[in-house]
C-alpha cells in the first residue's frame, strides 16, 4: 500500500512538472525547478515500482477431468498470464492470455495432458485426465466390429474360392471372433465345410473304387454348391473305373476258366471279352497266350494218333 502511494505521488509530481514546463515555455520562466520536480517524480515512480511485487503466474483450465464426445474429441479452454510461456505436453502453444486446445483419443484408454505456464520465472502446472465417454467406447467397438467383419469376409471368400482345410479353419476363427451373429456368413461357411466333407468322400472313392460308396458320394455332391461340376466329373471318372474293374473281373473269370479247361470255346470266349475292355490288359493277354500255346501243344500230340488209325 505504501509503495503504491509513492508511485502515485511520483506520477502526480511528473504530471505537475509537465504542466509547469509548458507554462515556463509560454512565460519564458526558468525551467530548472520544473526539471528538478520532474526528476523527483521519476525517482518516486522508480522507487515505488521496484518495490511492487511482480504479477504472479496463474493457469486456469476449468476442471481437471474431461470426457470425450462420441468420436473421442475434447476441447480444452484456459487462461494464463499474457506473455507467459505456455506448453502442452512439452509443445509450445501461442496465446494472448487465453487459449484453446483440442485432444483426440485413438483408443479406449485414458490420456493425461500436462499443461505448464511459466511467467516471471514462476511455473504453474496442471495435469488433466481425458476419459473416453460411453458413446466413444461404443463407437470404437463399432469400428472394431467393422474391421473384424471385413477380415472375416476376406477369409471366407478365400475359403470359397480355394476350399482347403486351412482356409476353412481361418475363416471359422474369424467368424467366431465377431461379436454378433451373421447367419449369411455362417451358411456360406457351412457350404465350405460340406464341400470339404464331400471332397474327402470323393478322394476315398478314387482310392478304393468301392461301388457301395457311389450312392453316398453322389448324394453329398448334390447337396454341395462349391465346385459341384468338378466333383461330378471326378465321380463320373470313378464310376467308369468301377465299371471297368467289374469288366476286368468278369474277363479274369473267363481267362481262369480257359486256363482250367484249355478248351477252344472257353479260349475264344475269353479272347472276345478281353478285346472289348476299354484298356489294354497285358497280364490277361499273356495268360491267354499261354492257354493258346497249351492248346497248340495238345493238338500236335493228338494229330499223329489220328493218322496211325487210318493206316
Amino acid at each position: 500500500m505504501f509503495w503504491g502511494i509513492v508511485i502515485l505521488l511520483g506520477v502526480g509530481a511528473l504530471g505537475y512538472s509537465l504542466y509547469r514546463l509548458i507554462r515556463s515555455f509560454i512565460k519564458k520562466e526558468s525551467k530548472k525547478p520544473v526539471l528538478a520536480m520532474a526528476v523527483g517524480g521519476l525517482v518516486l515512480m522508480g522507487a515505488g515500482g521496484s518495490q511492487v511485487p511482480a504479477e504472479a503466474s496463474y493457469l486456469n483450465v476449468g476442471q481437471e477431468t474431461y470426457e470425450t464426445d462420441q468420436v473421442g474429441k475434447v476441447t480444452i479452454k484456459g487462461e494464463t498470464n499474457e506473455g507467459s510461456e505456455l506448453t502442452i505436453d512439452d509443445k509450445a502453444l501461442d496465446h494472448d492470455g487465453t487459449f484453446t486446445y483440442k485432444v483426440q483419443l485413438t483408443d479406449e484408454g485414458e490420456k493425461e495432458l500436462h499443461i505448464k505456464s511459466v511467467h516471471n520465472g514462476q511455473e504453474t502446472l496442471k495435469v488433466l485426465t481425458i476419459k473416453p465417454s460411453k458413446e466413444y467406447l461404443a463407437h470404437l467397438e463399432t469400428q472394431a466390429e467393422e474391421s473384424r467383419l471385413e477380415q472375416a469376409e476376406v477369409a471366407l471368400k478365400l475359403a470359397e474360392n480355394s476350399p482347403t482345410q486351412a482356409h476353412y479353419d481361418e475363416a471359422f476363427t474369424k467368424i467366431q471372433a465377431l461379436s454378433q451373429s451373421y447367419p449369411e456368413m455362417e451358411e456360406r461357411l457351412t457350404q465350405v465345410d460340406q464341400h470339404l466333407t464331400t471332397l474327402a468322400l470323393v478322394e476315398k472313392l478314387e482310392t478304393s473304387l468301392d461301388k457301395g460308396q457311389v450312392a453316398t458320394v453322389k448324394e453329398h455332391i448334390e447337396q454341395t454348391t462349391l465346385e459341384q461340376d468338378s466333383l461330378k466329373k471326378r465321380l463320373t471318372a470313378c464310376e467308369a473305373k468301377i465299371a471297368e474293374k467289374e469288366q476286368v473281373a468278369a474277363v479274369l473269370a473267363l481267362v481262369e476258366k480257359a486256363e482250367a479247361s484249355s478248351a477252344e470255346g472257353d479260349y475264344q470266349t475269353a479272347t472276345t471279352a478281353l478285346a472289348k475292355l476299354p484298356n489294354k490288359q497285358a497280364d490277361l493277354e499273356k495268360r491267354l497266350g499261354t492257354v493258346k500255346d497249351q492248346m497248340k501243344r495238345r493238338n500236335k500230340k493228338q494229330l499223329p494218333k489220328k493218322r496211325r488209325k487210318k493206316k
